[in-house]
């Protein structure tokens, strides 16, 4: 026989079963609703943001124009990069100044090859290093004598080039007299026409004119800092971590001293 409820009873009863019901269904809901996005968020790729867009200038051995095409050490690891990540790009030239403040300001905007300094490093996302480099004083090669000293340096007019580590560094180091140019060529022509006392340039880029004929010697070292890709703040997470996972696997493996040897670039420069 089956037990008999009170009216009052029946509708209590009812109303606890509706209530477990409910409960338990937003329990599972919840559940599910974890579990898409755990599925999601462990999906992420970095291939699935947009392009990036890296910008660089004429800055040989590091990255130049060869038949058309851009090469140097800096370019050749940041294809491999990122080709390894599934990263779509694309990549161009511009002037340095111009460069820099678009990436600056721009998202999904990055510029090589970008010397990583204490005043530079939180206004980018950055991969690093793509190699380490010695800010040389560079002057004309000539019978006046060499500055012995930064202390005796500073009392020249040295040439530096917009938005360059050159002109951090010149103002770092206290120089009194400081010439600014749109570009490294235009300090160049300076220097050898007399206008400018020093510039400054990285020992790689200075080994390579000499190697050219140009009449210039080293003077003073200045600086030693990595180089590497600076990108725009915006730019994911994800995206700096798969191109800085890359670049150590090329470390790791040999594949970047590989290149530092194709293109000339010191060891310890």
């Amino acid at each position: 026989m089956s037990p008999s409820f009170r009216p009052a009873e029946k509708d209590g009863i009812v109303r606890h079963l509706w209530r477990s019901v409910l409960l338990n269904g937003f329990a599972w809901l919840g559940l599910v609703c974890f579990s898409l996005l755990s599925a999601t968020v462990a999906k992420a790729d970095p291939g699935d943001g947009p392009p990036l867009r890296l910008l660089t200038e004429n800055y040989a051995p590091f990255n130049f124009e060869e038949a058309g095409a851009l090469t140097g050490v800096s370019v050749e690891q940041l294809k491999i990069m990122l080709s390894e990540a599934h990263i779509a790009f694309s990549m161009e030239m511009l002037p340095w100044a111009r460069a820099y403040g678009l990436a600056a300001r721009s998202p999904s905007t990055c510029i090589f090859s970008t010397m990583l300094t204490p005043q530079r490093h939180d206004l980018f996302k950055w991969v690093a290093p793509l190699y380490h480099e010695t800010q040389m004083l560079a002057r004309r090669r000539g019978p006046e004598p060499v500055p012995a000293s930064l202390e005796e340096a500073r009392k020249l007019t040295v040439g530096v080039y917009i938005d360059d580590v050159a002109a951090d560094l010149a103002r770092a180091q206290k120089f009194d007299h400081i010439d600014t140019s749109p570009s490294l060529e235009s300090s160049l022509e300076k220097l050898l026409a007399g206008r400018v006392d020093l510039i400054y340039i990285g020992r790689s880029t200075l080994d390579r004119l000499q190697a050219e004929g140009q009449p210039i010697e080293p003077a003073l070292a200045a600086y030693r800092a990595a180089g590497g890709l600076a990108c725009n703040l915006q730019t994911p997470d994800a995206t700096i971590a798969a191109l800085q996972q890359a670049l150590d696997r090329m470390i790791a493996d040999g594949r970047q001293a590989a290149l530092f040897k194709r293109f000339g670039i010191r060891s310890d420069p």
